[in-house]
């Protein structure tokens, strides 16, 4: 009630500084009211600095104990999962897990409207322009309209991104082509066994990160997030494939 309140009397006074307010706040939660002009693009840029030093941040400011690290990682690989997740929290999911293995993400589809259900921006300069369909229910291979989402993706990416190398990756349980439908190309496919090869991957992640000599170290950052891949040399190969 106060929030609201003070939200009118903002707009009250100055309704231009109330939607510059506003805006602000939706770009950083796109659950609170989307303002009337709606929130322009706002490019995403990999981490300035390596991913282990992202990974030490994200960690050291947002877990006071292991114990709260293993809880939260326990509840975002809950939420990855085929079928029994909403589309929105499977999405919102993906979105956290790229900032707890250290990489800029966004989720453009639902803050702006427009663009991938997820974008993430690897270290070395390449994205993954990601559309998810963890709900899909056929058994037939991936359907023609999904496929059409993920190519409408990438040319809202070569848009936005020009001369940046894009990666498609859509998030299904079938890996074939469905019928009458076109690869798009380059795509992966994060599929069922992909999926929980991940879930898996971040738990482990997530308990070596409780010992705080190799938390506080870059060098063991950087070599836990290369055995378990999540460097953007590993990434794609161990927890995507091509379809077929």
């Amino acid at each position: 009630m106060a929030t609201s309140a003070m939200r009118s009397h903002s707009h009250n006074l100055s309704p231009a500084e109330s939607q510059k307010t506003l805006l602000a706040a939706y770009r950083l939660n796109p659950n609170v009211t989307r303002p009337l002009e709606g929130a322009s693009y706002q490019k995403l840029s990999r981490h300035a600095n390596a991913q282990a030093a992202a990974v030490q941040n994200y960690h050291q400011s947002s877990f006071l104990e292991a114990t709260e690290r293993l809880l939260y990682v326990n509840q975002l690989t809950d939420d990855l999962h085929f079928l029994t997740v909403t589309p929105d929290r499977f999405e919102d999911a993906l979105d956290s897990v790229a900032r707890f293995i250290g990489i800029k993400s966004q989720r453009p589809g639902k803050i702006f409207e427009d663009g991938p259900d997820n974008l993430w921006a690897l270290a070395d300069g390449t994205f993954l322009i990601i559309e998810c369909k963890n709900n899909a229910k056929t058994e037939k291979g991936i359907a023609k309209s999904d496929l059409g989402q993920l190519d409408q993706a990438v040319t809202w990416f070569e848009s936005k991104y020009p001369a940046t190398d894009g990666v498609p990756v859509i998030v299904h349980p079938q890996r074939s082509i469905g019928d009458g439908a076109t690869a798009v190309s380059n795509m992966r496919v994060i599929t069922e066994e992909r999926l929980k090869k991940l879930r898996q991957a971040l738990a482990e992640f997530a308990k070596s990160l409780s010992d705080p000599d190799i938390l506080n170290s870059a060098k063991k950052v950087n070599e836990l997030i290369a055995m378990h891949g999540f460097d953007a040399a590993s990434f794609l190969q161990r927890y995507s494939k091509a379809p077929h």
